[in-house]
């Protein structure tokens, strides 16, 4: 407090310093440099004292606080996250990507043009990047907006959110064309695109805030280009002014990566590893999101009351007894768990009531959530079509998968030993993308071996997780190379570049090539193969992305 009441006095001293020459401003600058100097001597020297006190204080605080350190260290500070506003004329796909990028859905989704007029947030993440989304009303001509006062409201909102924004997605139907009232935006957009550039270029952003005192970069996205759509939109949207436009198709999920690349480059390498670390150590505290999934009465429910030592869930005979997911927190040595326990999956649809037909979505919605889902089997059954579907359902979501064969107990000893090769084999090679997860074999009402799954789970999550160096991975591929050297076609060679691993969850590498029209299926099954089999990836679905050099430009 004594040093704070000093502090402001030397405040105080300064401004009165300051004010002494603006007041003196006209004899002082007609005086020889002389004067000057011998005048700031006599007003300095008055404060003098005061300052060595000043200095003493100070001395002695740091003197004290090194002494005396602070046994609890401030808490780090999370990054801001990437602030992305979506813009465009209505019913071009605007809520969609916004639900495709919070990674559930949020807004409300119609084909009536005009349903989004307030601005709405949610927060995502883009390769481990912690982003906030903004959804914003569709575009409407100048004309138009003026005369209506809700229209021009919903203007302002938009206006708002292009302000705030690091990075504006400005999104176009493929399917339809550019518009006048797009040309008219893009025009307005483009006025300052190079005072843009210059701002929100990798040097301006610090601490993960870009300096917002113009325009932040635009980013064209054409929407609806589903099934490789080329029209008369690719040389108008060129003529926007505004760069290589993106292709995407929000509602299928296809050319993300390619926009989030994009993105991406808009944000400073530092600031990324900054929201990769912190990432990195929340993901530490997280629980492990733990599904069980499978046909009805393979025994779900059985199981968790297993796992968890108590009946927690209702067991019956009959099949379809659990309709809602079910999920418990529970730790397994110092790992905190979620575990969800879902309704069974049938495959005939068509006999399916609407109840059902409810618990089905909310099983997928678990699945959506879930880290690592246990698929359990009958044993007395084996592996059955559908077993296999919901096996590569959860594949295809990108879930770490444990195979659980169940009642093991009913099958008798001579026939175990069969059975157990039996249903390796089929797992083998019915189940490609998931080639070397575990397979338990178990009786959960028994409780036989139902102390093996767990260590499985935390394997295949830590797989999951796994990021191999960019170093260590071309090393690999030097040698796989050899090995398996890449395809040709029509007298042209495949080239690899380098391969680097983009993202964890699951493990997603992208491989720069010459051409990529001449990788094949095929080449990808050996890349993903190898990987496999070098990195340990048993369990895990592998996601390979072939780019060439305008990708990665």
């Amino acid at each position: 407090s004594l040093l704070s009441h000093y502090s402001e006095k030397c405040i105080a001293a300064a401004c009165s310093i300051s004010r002494a020459f603006h007041s003196r401003s006209p004899a002082v600058f007609a005086a020889p440099r002389l004067a000057i100097t011998r005048w700031t001597k006599r007003t300095v020297s008055r404060h003098e004292g005061l300052r060595s006190q000043i200095r003493y204080l100070s001395s002695e605080t740091e003197t004290s606080s090194t002494a005396t350190p602070d046994p609890v260290a401030p808490p780090i500070e999370k990054p801001k996250p990437v602030r992305i506003a979506i813009v465009g004329r209505p019913n071009v796909g605007k809520s969609t990507l916004f639900n495709r990028l919070a990674g559930r859905r949020v807004a409300l989704t119609n084909n009536t043009p005009g349903l989004t007029r307030d601005r709405k947030e949610s927060v995502g993440e883009i390769n481990r990047v912690s982003i906030r989304i903004i959804d914003t009303a569709g575009l409407e001509p100048q004309r138009i907006a003026v005369k209506d006062p809700l229209l021009g409201k919903m203007m302002h909102q938009t206006d708002t959110a292009i302000e705030q924004a690091d990075v504006v997605l400005f999104m176009i139907d493929a399917r339809e064309g550019i518009t006048p009232p797009e040309m008219e935006f893009a025009r307005t957009l483009v006025r300052d695109k190079a005072a843009a550039t210059a701002a929100y270029s990798r040097d301006n952003m610090v601490e993960g805030e870009v300096r917002r005192n113009r325009l932040p970069p635009v980013l064209l996205v054409a929407n609806k280009t589903e099934g490789g759509f080329q029209g008369s939109w690719v040389g108008d949207a060129y003529a926007l002014g505004l760069g290589v436009p993106v292709s995407i198709s929000a509602e299928h999920g296809h050319g993300m990566d390619d926009l989030f690349e994009k993105i991406l480059s808009f944000v400073p390498k530092e600031v990324i590893e900054t929201h990769r670390k912190t990432y990195e150590e929340e993901e530490k505290k997280h629980v492990i999101q733990f599904a069980i999934v499978g046909r009805p009465n393979v025994g779900k429910s059985t199981l968790v009351n297993a796992l968890l030592g108590e009946d927690r869930v209702i067991v019956h005979d009959e099949a379809g007894t659990t309709r809602d997911t079910v999920a418990v927190e529970w730790s397994f040595k110092e790992t905190r768990v979620r575990l969800v326990d879902t309704a069974g999956v049938r495959q005939t649809a068509s006999f399916r009531s609407e109840i059902e037909k409810l618990s089905i979505r909310e099983t997928l919605k678990a699945l959506d959530f879930a880290h690592v889902a246990a698929v359990v089997i009958d044993a007395m059954q084996g592996f059955t079509r559908q077993d296999l579907n919901i096996a590569r359902m959860c594949a295809d979501e990108g879930r770490g998968v444990v195979l659980v064969v169940n009642k093991w107990d009913l099958v008798s000893d001579e026939w175990k030993e069969r059975a157990r090769e039996s249903m390796t084999k089929q797992a083998e090679g019915s189940l490609a993308q998931l080639r070397g997860a575990p397979l338990v074999f178990i009786s959960a009402k028994e409780r036989l071996r139902t102390d093996r799954i767990m260590p499985h789970v935390i394997t295949v999550y830590d797989r999951w997780n796994t990021r191999i160096s960019t170093g260590e991975l071309n090393s690999w591929f030097e040698q796989f190379s050899k090995e398996h050297p890449p395809p040709s076609y029509g007298g042209r060679m495949l080239k690899v570049r380098y391969m680097t691993q983009s993202s964890t969850r699951p493990p997603t590498f992208l491989l720069y090539v010459n051409n990529t029209e001449l990788v094949t299926q095929h080449y990808l099954r050996k890349i993903t193969r190898g990987l496999r089999e070098e990195f340990s990836f048993g369990g895990v679905p592998i996601r390979i992305y072939p780019r060439d050099r305008k990708s990665e430009l």
